[in-house]
């Protein structure tokens, strides 16, 4: 009855290791893989510079007015290269719905397209790159009327990939027919969650919403000393504001960076358990195994042989962990990574990878735990009871 029981202390351990062991792998590969996932959205190209941009919400009509002066007052500083305005911000509210008429194939449809209306060089601030076409004329009155630039994928959605210039597109109330004048390469305007939308760019009639700043990386806080005191003498009668256009983008995937701060913390509660669970299986199975140990090294068993012997059976459990956890990490990265538009995949070798390290601590365990077990005189653990 004892050696039933102990067997059956013995098997329910070997259970227990396992299945922490297939949740520490489980939690350990989604985490690496969330990781890689949300270090590919921040560093992918975008289609558009959002480095070093400061924006600068236009909150007072008087700067709202003067807002052409102001930009040419700023790019006097030899660290500020560029500036526009635009009445929209890449990430923060740009969104699609707008119902046009456009011109297609068989006449003109409405069309729902994203918009933007921005400033003068607001391609060239955010070095939006020109595919066909032309960019907005310089002046305050020029291209302000019917006058669009589109994207790549405007023009796929409405079959204009061979000769999109000239092509007719209005407002849904408007009278006269507009054209566009130029077809811009797909930019992320909105998080990597999502694929490219069909957008219309406006050159706005009245500029505003924000001033769009292009600085360069060095002396920066010198160079925002410099805004703060400019901008606060065009509008004294707001606080100065001001943020980053890679970092408010980046705000986007917040909440991914929330779930993967939880998971990584869980992984290193997981790893502790486990290790923990497999000091106790290790020194059950020396006690259990003492006499044996005894009796193999009066046979002539090295101290390796012994701590491989003890080390074998939690081999097999790991494997069985890891062979039994990568379907369903598999299916629940996949439901994880159907979350963005672009992704980085998924590279089995992770698995691998993260099995091969979970046999490494499991040996290092092990053999720290065995080693005293295995140097033990014969005689005392022939001895032993």
């Amino acid at each position: 009855g004892a050696f039933k029981n102990r067997q059956s202390s013995h098997t329910l351990r070997k259970v227990l290791i396992t299945a922490q062991f297939a949740i520490s792998i489980f939690v350990v590969v989604c985490t690496l893989f969330m990781q890689d996932q949300i270090d590919y959205v921040r560093n992918k190209e975008l289609g558009f510079d959002k480095e070093n941009i400061l924006l600068l919400p236009i909150q007072d009509t008087l700067v709202r007015n003067q807002i052409g002066a102001i930009k040419n007052e700023f790019l006097r500083h030899p660290r500020i290269t560029r500036a526009t305005t635009s009445h929209s911000v890449m990430g923060l509210n740009i969104s699609g719905g707008a119902v046009m008429w456009a011109e297609s194939e068989t006449g003109m449809k409405q069309q729902a397209f994203a918009l933007m209306f921005v400033g003068e060089d607001y391609l060239k601030t955010m070095d939006m790159k020109l595919l066909q076409g032309r960019d907005f004329l310089p002046g305050p009155q020029a291209d302000v009327d019917g006058i669009f630039i589109a994207n790549e994928a405007a023009a796929k959605l409405m079959g204009w990939e061979k000769d999109p210039i000239g092509k007719k597109v209005k407002f849904f109330h408007a009278k006269n027919d507009g054209q566009v004048i130029g077809i811009v390469k797909d930019f992320n305007f909105n998080s990597l969650h999502n694929a490219v939308e069909p957008i219309l760019i406006i050159k706005a009639r009245e500029e505003g919403g924000y001033l769009h700043l292009k600085v360069q990386g060095e002396n920066l806080p010198e160079t925002i000393a410099y805004i703060k005191e400019k901008w606060e003498q065009y509008d004294p009668n707001h606080p100065f504001e001001y943020f980053f256009l890679d970092q408010n983008f980046n705000e986007q995937y917040k909440a991914d960076e929330v779930q993967y701060k939880l998971l990584s913390g869980l992984s290193y509660i997981c790893i502790f358990i486990s290790m923990l669970g497999l000091l106790g299986l290790s020194a059950f199975t020396a006690a259990q195994r003492t006499k044996e140990i005894g009796i193999r090294k009066v046979h002539g068993a090295s101290v390796p042989n012994i701590i491989y012997l003890l080390y074998k059976d939690v081999m097999y459990l790991i494997i069985l962990a890891a062979v039994l956890v990568v379907p369903v990490s598999w299916y629940m990265i996949y439901q994880w990574l159907d979350n963005f538009a672009y992704q980085t995949g998924i590279n089995y070798v992770l698995f691998v990878v993260v099995a091969l390290l979970a046999l490494l601590f499991a040996f290092l365990t092990v053999a720290f735990h065995s080693l005293r077990t295995a140097r033990t005189n014969p005689v005392d653990s022939l001895k032993y009871e």
